[in-house]
């Protein structure tokens, strides 16, 4: 047994023994009802168990410090561990300044998010108390109107018994004429105030009507900010799903830069090392098919992993033999597939084995052409050049990410012809218009799961093209992942055996080109 496994073994003794007399003492002191510093007995049982877990914790520290040089030498050599960490900093730069700019990207989503959040919440408040204020005015009103029939009625009741009296004392004008002419002006004031109570009403059912107008003009306003803030929540929905991948991309460049701290990463988890889209005619020709990625995807690691060796000799790239039979028996009913080899884990300059992984999916059509793969609302009247550039660079990120959600494995995007000129042409277009405009991301051709994502940028203004990338265009829908479709030949690949189709380490070439596999005749 080495000395190592026995001081492991005398520090978990050395541990239970003392949590067991730490425990037991703790006992002790709890039934005997001892207290320390003025505490309470309980308290002090939980002092006497806190102070033994410190005793483990220190005794198993001071252990391993006086028997071990390597942990003496890591906690009081950090200062010289630090210096050597400045050196390797120099190699940090660009994976620094990658890890901003996804920063300041988020950040820039962050502050639309909340602006538009604000924007909201201050026109649905706006909106009610416009709402509170016209019930208000509206029950003052239906208030007026009520006591305005009140003092109508009690009028009328006293003109009816005004005239009952009139009646009685008719028989008796003589004796009751002062009286008479008494009544005879109180009658004709009353009438007077019926008069002017009639007239009063009238108003106020006017002015009832027309709040009630105003109410139907305002509830039609607030129907109308209804929409606009449906309208919102599915562009904050867009921004939120875009920050999140933000996200994931950040915490993975600062993983990568934990790794770049100890030493020069080569491959990253996931990478890919090849890909190629294939149809297996033949069954007996899907292992020559899969040997040829494999060997592509080992020229790839060699390349990454060793740099300047020329001759080629081994093989880097480990994958088991049972995950080779697995991915023979996916890729054999002749359908199209993408075969990708990626590395299992991330590796640095010099490793000399690279474990992979083989990933499998149906190479079927995802996009036809002219489907919207996204959207955005822009007014160049109102934004700066940096903002407009903001602007196209959201809508070509949501782009990218509608397409990958929606089963495309590629990264690669392509605008239009692939000119940056093409993509100059369009900004400077996009810039000099003076009204508010919808931009759109369309789908150029056919996009399968191999990808490229091929799109084309439209520039429209109540569902007219104004301007875009590319002058004959397919007709634009709305956004749907097509499904069944598998591109007959896979683009054009010719089938003799085992057909084809070669991507590049990475997936960074522009589309798939064909390969023919054959077995051995």
């Amino acid at each position: 047994m080495s000395t190592g496994f026995i001081w492991i073994a005398a520090i978990i003794i050395l541990g239970g023994v003392i949590a067991t007399v730490g425990d037991r003492i703790g006992t002790k002191v709890g039934k005997a009802r001892l207290s320390l510093f003025k505490l309470r007995p309980r308290n002090t049982a939980t002092l006497i168990t806190i102070l033994t877990g410190m005793v483990i914790s220190f005794s198993t520290l001071g252990v391993l410090l006086a028997f071990d040089k390597r942990l003496r030498d890591g906690i009081f050599e950090i200062g010289r561990v630090q210096r050597l960490l400045e050196l390797r900093r120099q190699d940090l730069t660009e994976t620094r300044q990658q890890l901003e700019t996804t920063t300041k990207a988020k950040t820039q989503v962050e502050q639309e998010l909340a602006q538009a959040r604000a924007e909201q919440k201050a026109q649905q408040i706006e909106a009610q108390k416009q709402q509170a204020a016209a019930q208000k005015r509206l029950k003052e009103i239906n208030q007026s109107l009520r006591a305005a029939l009140n003092r109508q009625v009690q009028t009328q009741a006293q003109l009816n018994r005004t005239r009952s009296q009139l009646k009685q004392i008719s028989s008796q004008y003589q004796q009751a004429q002062a009286q008479l002419n008494t009544v005879t002006g109180q009658a004709r004031k009353l009438r007077q105030e019926i008069q002017q109570n009639q007239k009063e009403l009238q108003a106020l059912v006017a002015q009832r009507n027309q709040l009630k107008t105003r109410i139907n003009q305002q509830d039609r306003e607030i129907a109308k900010l209804d929409r606009e803030i449906q309208r919102r929540d599915l562009s904050i929905a867009q921004r939120e799903a875009l920050l999140k991948d933000l996200e994931k991309e950040a915490i993975a460049l600062a993983r990568n830069l934990q790794l770049l701290r100890q030493g020069n990463l080569a491959l990253v988890r996931g990478q890919v090392l090849a890909a190629r889209v294939v149809r297996i005619v033949r069954p007996s020709a899907a292992r020559q098919a899969i040997e040829e990625i494999l060997r592509e995807a080992n020229r790839n690691a060699m390349n990454q992993t060793q740099p300047g060796v020329e001759k080629i000799s081994q093989r880097v790239v480990k994958i088991s033999e049972k995950q080779v039979e697995q991915l023979i028996k996916q890729i054999d009913d002749g359908q199209d597939y993408l075969v990708r080899i990626l590395a299992a884990n991330n590796y640095v300059v010099g490793e000399s084995s690279v474990q992979v992984f083989a990933d499998v999916a149906l190479n079927q059509q995802v996009f036809k052409p002219g489907e919207v793969l996204s959207r955005i609302e822009a007014n160049p009247a109102v934004m700066t050049t940096r903002e407009v550039r903001q602007r196209i660079d959201l809508l070509l990120e949501a782009a990218k990410f509608s397409a990958q959600r929606a089963g495309v494995l590629d990264e690669n995007l392509l605008i239009a012809d692939n000119r940056i000129q093409t993509l100059i042409r369009f900004f400077e277009q996009l810039q000099s218009y003076d009204r508010p405009l919808e931009l759109k991301a369309i789908a150029a051709q056919n996009i399968y799961t191999a990808g490229p994502i091929a799109v084309e940028l439209l520039a429209t203004q109540n569902g007219q093209v104004i301007f875009s990338t590319q002058q004959s265009l397919p007709q634009p829908t709305e956004q749907g992942a097509g499904s069944g479709e598998q591109g007959a030949g896979s683009r054009g690949a010719e089938e003799q055996g085992a057909e084809s189709g070669e991507q590049g380490a990475g997936s960074r070439e522009q589309g798939a080109e064909n390969q023919e596999a054959e077995s051995g005749e």
